[in-house]
C-alpha cells in the first residue's frame, strides 16, 4: 500500500450500524455493519453486556475512584 492510498484512508469517513440481535437479561448479541459510502468495509458480530451502571457521558469526564 502506498502512502498516497494511506493518506486518503485517513481521511474516510466511516459509519457504523449496530443491530440487537438477541437480548437475555443484561446481555446481548450485536451485529455491526461499518460502511465507507456505500460501500461495507467491515462486519462483526459481539457481545455486549450491562453494567447495571450508567457510565459517564464524555462531557462529565470519567470517574477515577
Amino acid at each position: 500500500m502506498t502512502a498516497t492510498a494511506i493518506e486518503r484512508m485517513i481521511d474516510d469517513d466511516l459509519v457504523a450500524e449496530a443491530l440487537l440481535r438477541a437480548r437475555f437479561g443484561r446481555n446481548g448479541i450485536y451485529n455491526v455493519t461499518v460502511r465507507r459510502g456505500a460501500t461495507v468495509i467491515a462486519e462483526l458480530s459481539g457481545r455486549g453486556h450491562e453494567l447495571g451502571r450508567r457510565l459517564p457521558s464524555p462531557a462529565e469526564g470519567a470517574d477515577d475512584g
